[in-house]
């Protein structure tokens, strides 16, 4: 716990958790498979089960792994054992929880008051809370390369589509081999289906107007790689993720931009031949498989 403490007080959010956790790996070597995922576990639910508000990792780990973990996972019968919550649907041990560590969904999201009353709060605090499903967009030839590491690791997923792999749970993606040789991306399903409204060709210029972590603009290239491309956010942070993920990729860095487009656009930008433009965006969609998000999100960047 004590390490983990550590890591927690020097991770400044400016870099994807997952890819912070595999340097800080490669820097203790000492640490077995077991551990390591028992490390990434519990660091995801302090994350998971704080929110944007400060949590002592005393509280927020063992709540996080409890209402967070799956069902037939051993840590987290343990975690529901020691604090009393072995039965009772996940809003009563949400409230269980509650009572007990005084939690307030308020401070839990950024822009609290900004959620329409159309929105069970409980639902969507449980979607942030528990991991969602991931999305895998596989490199073209790679799905089934892909397919037999999963098989081989015992990790159960579906197959939407060719292309895509859906695994249900939690499970250390970034420790498989072909995450290392950049086979495939995280991406969520509705955001890899735009794809299909795309028709890139070669010597084209397009634009990436609100790029975020660079998903649809490397689905773009991997469409056609003989285009230009600019990609832009006003966030500094996802542009690292960006840069992080289209090395990993080895796929040449675009032209990158931060700015912000609701004062302007820069003259001489353009004309393009496409734009992929999502709007408007808080990044909140990715915030179930990356629940660091929140602690660093602040309102002004939507």
């Amino acid at each position: 716990m004590d390490r983990l403490e550590g890591l927690l007080k020097t991770y400044n959010g400016r870099t994807p958790l997952i890819a912070y956790l595999k340097l800080f790996f490669k820097e203790h070597r000492n640490m077995g498979s077991s551990d390591r995922r028992r490390f990434t576990a519990m660091a995801m639910a302090h994350f998971r089960m704080a929110g944007a508000q400060d949590m002592p990792t005393g509280t927020s780990i063992p709540w996080g792994m409890a209402l967070g973990g799956s069902e037939d996972d051993a840590h987290t019968g343990h975690f529901r054992e020691t604090l009393g919550v072995t039965s009772g649907s996940w809003a009563e041990m949400l409230a269980a929880m509650q009572a007990a560590t005084g939690w307030k969904e308020a401070a839990y999201f950024p822009a609290y008051e900004g959620l329409t009353d159309q929105l069970p709060v409980a639902d969507f605090i449980q979607s942030h809370v528990k991991p969602s499903s991931v999305f895998l967009r596989i490199a073209p030839g790679r799905t089934e390369a892909v397919v037999a590491e999963l098989n081989e690791k015992g990790w159960p997923f579906s197959r939407p589509e060719d292309h895509i792999l859906q695994l249900e749970g939690h499970h250390p993606l970034h420790l498989l081999a072909s995450n290392d040789k950049g086979w495939w991306e995280i991406q969520d399903i509705a955001s890899q289906q735009t794809g299909s409204w795309w028709t890139p060709e070669p010597g084209q210029l397009w634009f990436d107007c609100c790029a975020g972590s660079g998903g649809k603009s490397l689905q773009l290239l991997e469409q056609e790689p003989a285009i230009k491309l600019v990609v832009n956010d006003n966030r500094a942070p996802v542009l690292d993720e960006l840069q992080y993920r289209f090395d990993r990729a080895g796929v040449a860095i675009p032209k990158m931009m931060q700015a912000d487009l609701s004062e302007g656009i820069y003259e001489g930008l353009g004309p393009f031949d496409g734009i992929i433009a999502d709007l408007p965006c808080s990044g909140s969609g990715t915030w179930g498989r990356t629940p660091e998000r929140p602690r660093y999100f602040r309102e002004k960047d939507i």
